[in-house]
């Protein structure tokens, strides 16, 4: 049986929700941007970390996701 590679990052929804990732966001997450870009995504430090406007979600690396939480299937 092969092993599936789970990508680095996951997203973190409003509610505090985790899930993966869809191929575009992947994608998205690839590219390379400049630190001034303001197109450029929103890694979260930690899964308590809040974007400028108090608001949780965002990106976050897979390895910080807290151990209770679970990781729903991409939409």
């Amino acid at each position: 049986m092969e092993s599936i590679k789970e990508f680095k990052y996951v997203y973190v929804n409003e509610d505090g929700t985790i899930r993966e990732l869809t191929k575009d966001e992947q994608e998205y997450l690839q590219e390379e941007f400049s630190p001034g870009d303001g197109a450029r995504p929103y890694i979260k430090d930690s899964y308590e970390s809040r974007t400028p406007d108090k608001k949780i979600r965002g990106f976050l690396e897979r390895t910080k996701i807290p151990k209770h939480i679970e990781i729903a299937k991409a939409k």
